[in-house]
């Protein structure tokens, strides 16, 4: 209870220095290599929300960062048995954002991740991640003054989980700002 109300007040704090504040809702597509022979893994289409923030550095030049709530599910299968494995983390993505205009901007930084649950149907899931890193590049258009969408490729320099390895995504968030 205590970390989310710190996280709260935090978020409270940022998005009061913050020159453009929004939430993020959307989907993504995750996808990873099976580390075992004869394993295949099976993307799935994910949801993921949360909060970000765009803290100006100089001219065009910002910070963005946030707080989200993300899945990420595969299907592995091996001969006729399948097995769903859903894992469920909240991110901190940072990185620098050039702003092309007060409607569009690109971004490239580092995304944090706290696994929050792991299930692996009905199996151990073994190996996972509780803390993975990785790399964001994307884009961010305004489609209206508070209204827009994020797009962008991920890529973990962590695994999964023992058996899931090479872990990336492709994300597209619908976007509520409030400036």
């Amino acid at each position: 209870m205590k970390m989310w109300l710190m996280t709260v007040v935090m978020m409270m704090g940022f998005a009061a220095q913050a020159q453009d504040v929004g939430i993020v809702l959307g989907i993504r597509g995750d996808n990873a290599e099976a580390k075992t022979t004869g394993v295949k893994v099976n993307g799935k289409t994910n949801f993921q929300g949360g909060a970000v923030a765009k803290f100006e550095i100089q001219d065009a030049w910002n910070v963005r960062t946030g707080f989200m709530y993300t899945q990420r599910n595969y299907e592995l299968t091996s001969g006729a048995a399948a097995v769903d494995a859903k894992f469920t983390y909240f991110e901190i993505p940072v990185g620098l954002m050039y702003k092309f205009s007060d409607f569009g901007g690109a971004f490239l930084g580092a995304n944090l991740g706290f696994n929050l649950s792991k299930d692996c149907g009905g199996g151990t899931c073994e190996g996972v991640s509780s803390a993975p890193i990785g790399m964001q590049l994307g884009a961010s258009f305004k489609f209206a003054p508070q209204m827009g969408f994020e797009f962008y490729y991920e890529r973990l320099f962590s695994k999964v989980a023992d058996n899931l390895e090479n872990p990336n995504a492709v994300a597209a968030n619908f976007m509520i700002t409030f400036d």
